[in-house]
C-alpha cells in the first residue's frame, strides 16, 4: 500500500478490508486470521488520515468483546484511536465491573487502554478505581494501573488517598505506580511525599524513579508509542507480488 495511491485505497482497499472484517464474524468457524489481517490494516489506514465509517466496526468489537477475549489487545488498540469517545469508556468500565471480567491479563489491557482517553470520569468510577487499587486479591500489576487511573482522572483528594495507601504496599511495581499516579498532586504535598519515600525506602530503583517523575515537564501516565502509519508499515512489508 503506497500512500500516493489514495484513490485506490479509498475505493478498493478500504471496502475490501471492511468486507473481510465483517466476514470474519459471519463465517463458521470464526476466521480469526481474517480479523487480525483486516482490523490491523484498517487501524493503520485510520491512523494515516483516511476517513471511513467506523461505527459498525466499533459495534462489532463491542458485540464480540466477551466471546473473544483473546482478541482484547487488537480490539483495545483500535478503540484507543478514539480518545474522546465517552461511549467507549463507558463500555470498557461496564465490562470491568461485570462478572465477565475474569482474566487478569484482559483486565490489565483494558486498564492500559483507559489511560489513553481524554474524557471526564465521574465520582462513582473514581471510587471504583480506588477500591480496586486497594483490593489485595488483585494482581499487583492490575492494582498499579487502577492507582494510575485514579491519579489521572481524580482530584487532589483522590491523590491524597493514593498516598495514604503507599505504606501498606509491598510490591515494587505497585509502589512505582503510586509514585507516578500522584505526580499532579499539589506541589507541597507531592514533594513532601516524594521526600519521605526517598528517605525511608532502601530500594535504589524506587529512589531513582522518584527523581525521574520529578524531572518530568508534563504529566505522563503511560509510555507513548506511535501507532503505525502507511509509511512506517511499508518499511516492514515488501511488495505483495515479490
Amino acid at each position: 500500500m503506497k500512500s500516493g495511491n489514495k484513490k485506490l485505497i479509498e475505493e478498493k482497499v478500504i471496502p475490501a478490508l471492511l468486507k473481510i472484517f465483517e466476514d470474519a464474524f459471519s463465517n463458521d468457524p470464526f476466521e480469526k486470521t481474517h480479523l487480525n489481517f483486516s482490523l490491523y490494516r484498517l487501524s493503520i489506514l485510520k491512523n494515516s488520515g483516511f476517513n471511513f465509517d467506523t461505527t459498525k466496526i466499533i459495534k462489532t468489537i463491542k458485540d464480540n468483546f466477551i466471546s473473544k477475549p483473546h482478541h482484547t489487545g487488537l480490539f483495545c488498540d483500535f478503540l484507543s484511536m478514539f480518545p474522546n469517545d465517552e461511549n467507549i469508556v463507558k463500555f470498557l468500565l461496564e465490562f470491568l465491573k461485570s462478572e465477565n471480567n475474569i482474566y487478569e491479563w484482559q483486565e490489565l489491557k483494558i486498564l492500559q487502554t483507559l489511560l489513553k482517553f481524554n474524557v471526564r470520569i465521574n465520582r462513582e468510577n473514581i471510587k471504583f478505581f480506588l477500591n480496586s487499587a486497594k483490593d489485595t486479591n488483585k494482581h499487583h500489576a492490575v492494582r498499579g494501573f487502577y492507582f494510575l487511573l485514579a491519579g489521572k482522572y481524580g482530584n487532589n483528594r483522590d491523590r491524597e488517598l493514593i498516598v495514604d495507601s503507599y505504606d501498606s504496599l509491598s510490591e515494587t511495581y505497585t509502589k512505582l505506580a503510586v509514585i507516578l499516579a500522584v505526580q499532579e498532586l499539589g506541589k507541597a504535598s507531592r514533594n513532601d511525599f516524594y521526600s519521605r519515600v526517598k528517605r525511608l525506602e532502601s530500594d535504589v530503583k524506587i529512589k531513582q524513579f522518584v527523581d525521574y517523575v520529578k524531572s518530568l515537564r508534563n504529566p505522563i501516565y503511560y509510555l507513548t508509542k506511535e501507532k503505525p502509519k502507511i509509511e512506517t508499515y511499508e518499511e516492514f512489508e515488501g511488495p505483495i507480488y515479490e
